[in-house]
């Protein structure tokens, strides 16, 4: 199919040309980077999974004094792995730090072509439209990355079927690390992503008290289910500035009208045995407190839907190795990263598993283990093996 800007040039009588930019200077600290950028206007141009591809290259770029600057939006995720952040900026200003990199990343987007006009190498995924429609005209250095549509593209700002978060993090990274010129001996393949992987949750036993700082900016799921410390779980309650409860007794009128502006949600993790009083449910309502009733068996779901008909009741829901792929063979041979952080008494697990275990983390690679407590988190962990080439 024709590029876009092709058909515009036919259809209005006019010639092709380079766009000329007025850059404007804007001080930046690294002498090497390469920008990367995340789009937030279009859901069907929204990659999850660049922290994966950011972790990937790291020890690659580092030790070649090459930074990563992530460009565009305010509103866009904050990716883990980069060095600086240079947002709502004026768009001379932004193509001032473009112009100034070894290597662009996006969606094809205005950077992209404007990284295309200056002859910048650059990694380009395309989700929405066939990369001849719109991929950068003026220059051969872009990397395209097709999502693996079945049929074709959607053309459209949404996509249904989600295809370029079916793009694995290893193809984008080995893209990057060839048009950087950097030779790849060892990069992970991709076996499993958990549908939750993208979206980090940090989960808190009230078993112990520390006035963390960096968890007063975030939202924190607080888990006396796991365990709890009656003085320490009240001094999380009032440190924190946004939290969830995960509970399976009754938690107090009080607690609920108190904290009422910092706590969002509560989820009891019910059985035919909790009872929770109605008047209890109705003055919760009263306090904008919304509350979840999790059901542990499937068997007792209609039972307690039809005793709390008036309020939210869902199947508290656990994964099992079904969900992977048949062909990812010896799970005892996969490993895994983790998007839950579990901290009690001061340590961190990446999985209820690894905190019934004792096991806190001291690295990001844990084996995979056929253990049912431990497959029921999978929706919360990226699953690969180790690929040399």
């Amino acid at each position: 199919m024709s590029h876009l800007i092709e058909e515009y040039a036919k259809n209005l009588g006019v010639k092709i040309a380079k766009p000329m930019v007025a850059k404007q200077f804007w001080p930046i600290v690294f002498d090497k980077y390469i920008t990367i950028c995340l789009d937030v206007n279009v859901p069907a141009k929204q990659y999850k999974y660049y922290d994966t591809v950011l972790d990937m290259i790291g020890k690659f770029v580092r030790p070649l004094g090459l930074s990563i600057i992530q460009i565009g939006s305010s509103k866009s995720p904050v990716l883990n792995g980069v060095d600086a952040r240079y947002y709502d900026m004026d768009f001379k200003n932004t193509a001032y730090i473009i112009s100034k990199a070894r290597l662009h990343i996006g969606v094809d987007d205005v950077f992209s072509h404007y990284a295309s006009s200056i002859d910048l190498p650059q990694v380009t995924l395309f989700s929405n439209v066939y990369p001849s429609i719109s991929c950068g005209y003026w220059s051969k250095r872009q990397t395209k990355i097709e999502a693996p549509w079945k049929l074709k593209p959607c053309f459209n700002l949404v996509d249904a079927n989600d295809y370029i978060n079916q793009i694995k993090p290893e193809v984008i990274a080995s893209a990057i690390l060839a048009q950087l010129k950097i030779k790849q001996d060892t990069l992970i393949k991709t076996k499993f992503i958990g549908s939750h992987f993208h979206n980090r949750v940090l989960e808190l036993v009230p078993d112990f008290f520390e006035p963390i700082n960096d968890l007063k900016n975030i939202h924190v799921f607080i888990r006396p289910d796991y365990g709890v410390d009656e003085k320490s779980f009240f001094s999380w309650l009032d440190f924190l500035s946004s939290y969830s409860i995960f509970a399976d007794k009754v938690i107090s009128l009080d607690i609920l009208k108190r904290f009422s502006g910092k706590l969002k949600n509560i989820y009891f993790i019910t059985d035919r045995n909790l009872q929770i009083p109605d008047e209890y449910l109705k003055s919760s309502q009263s306090f904008n407190v919304p509350i979840t009733l999790l059901v542990k068996n499937e068997e007792d779901l209609a039972f307690i839907r039809n005793k709390y008909f008036d309020y939210e009741v869902q199947p508290y829901q656990k994964a099992n190795k079904e969900i992977l792929d048949k062909n990812v063979g010896d799970i005892s041979k996969l490993l895994f990263n983790s998007s839950k952080t579990i901290i009690s008494k001061g340590k961190q697990y990446p999985s209820k598993y690894h905190f019934q275990k004792g096991q806190n983390i001291v690295d990001k690679n844990f084996y995979l283990e056929d253990n049912e407590d431990l497959l029921q988190e999978l929706n919360h962990f990226y699953v690969y093996t180790r690929n040399t080439n």
